[in-house]
């Protein structure tokens, strides 16, 4: 928790942490509601894997803006991180602005599953059950770029 919280207006959003331009691979963390530390922890999990990262803080959980477009046109793969369910959430209007964008960078959305949550002694707990970590992100950020080196572009398989 910020010492001065910043109050970000509806629509806008805040850059935490930029990408480098080191010419590495370009990774995007987008965070909407508490889970910044959890975005900050994956960014420095794969900044240390190579990987240039950036995580920014929206403020709308309903709309996409202009700021996440160019942001996933700066990116190779875009994270979500909501503290929500994931069905209907700020991944999904992620998604919808990429595809109304033309924008064509994967976007793994890191949240809830869209069902019934058990109480537990512990939120970590439960995060840790239903992949809410920055090892679970990670995972997903690899499973995907294996699966990408699998797919064999249309011209080469003429």
């Amino acid at each position: 928790m910020k010492e001065q919280p910043k109050i970000l207006e509806i629509g806008k959003a805040e850059v935490t942490r930029n990408f480098f331009g080191e010419g590495r691979a370009e990774s995007g963390a987008v965070r909407l509601g508490n889970l910044h530390s959890l975005a900050c922890k994956t960014a420095d999990q794969l900044a240390a894997e190579g990987w240039d990262c950036a995580v920014i803080t929206r403020a709308s959980p309903s709309r996409s803006t202009r700021a996440d477009g160019v942001f996933g046109r700066a990116a190779e793969i875009v994270l979500t991180f909501e503290d929500h369910a994931l069905a209907g959430g700020y991944g999904s209007s992620v998604v919808e602005l990429f595809n109304e964008k033309r924008i064509t960078a994967p976007v793994i959305c890191i949240g809830w599953p869209d069902q019934f949550i058990e109480h537990a002694s512990s939120v970590d707990y439960l995060r840790e059950k239903y992949g809410l970590t920055a090892a679970a992100a990670i995972a997903q950020v690899k499973a995907l770029l294996e699966k990408q080196d699998q797919i064999i572009p249309r011209a080469a398989q003429v």
